[in-house]
């Protein structure tokens, strides 16, 4: 049986997804009463359903870039493959890549919990419907130097993909 994480009452009431609110409710508890929690705070059995559809990056200031430290089955296969080891703006093959970058960028310099809701993915001619969540970390507690993520999605039915028409990106950035 899996138990999922709840939030407090009302918190994230524009999260609808039941997997990305349980992340989200681990990721509170983690941190504490620190800003973000590290790396070394998640806890992948408490995670458990939610492992296929998460990634963890690191913010590399030096190049200002995210590199893909692991992720989970379900978005290793939307990419084709492994994506672990590769810079998310090589993994992105798209005219976008740098506004998907900038909501990156903007969550672990706020920091900010970046929320998006309807096409998700938008590279590859993949109109795919979801829900995302960025959720910076902090090795320090206070400076933000990773970003865990994670996308539910599914296919649009009834229309061709294509046309997934009436579910355009909705963006909630909740600053800490």
């Amino acid at each position: 049986m899996i138990v999922l994480a709840t939030l407090p009452k009302g918190a994230f009431p524009h999260v609808r997804d039941d997997l990305i609110r349980h992340v989200i409710a681990l990721w509170l508890r983690w941190r504490g009463e620190r800003g973000m929690p590290a790396r070394t705070d998640i806890d992948p059995v408490a995670l458990d359903a939610a492992l296929p559809i998460l990634w963890l990056c690191d913010y590399e200031a030096d190049v200002d870039r995210f590199r893909c430290r692991l992720a989970g089955e379900k978005i290793d296969t939307l990419h084709g493959g492994l994506i672990a080891g590769r810079y998310v703006d090589d993994i992105l093959k798209s005219d976008r890549v740098h506004e998907v970058m900038g909501r990156y960028k903007r969550v672990v310099s706020e920091p900010a919990i970046c929320h998006a809701a309807g096409r998700v993915y938008l590279h590859k001619d993949r109109r795919l419907i979801g829900e995302r969540i960025l959720l910076p970390l902090a090795t320090d507690g206070a400076t933000a130097d990773g970003v865990l993520g994670a996308t539910s999605f599914r296919w649009p039915t009834g229309i061709p993909v294509t046309e997934a028409r009436g579910e355009l990106l909705r963006l909630t950035f909740t600053p800490l």
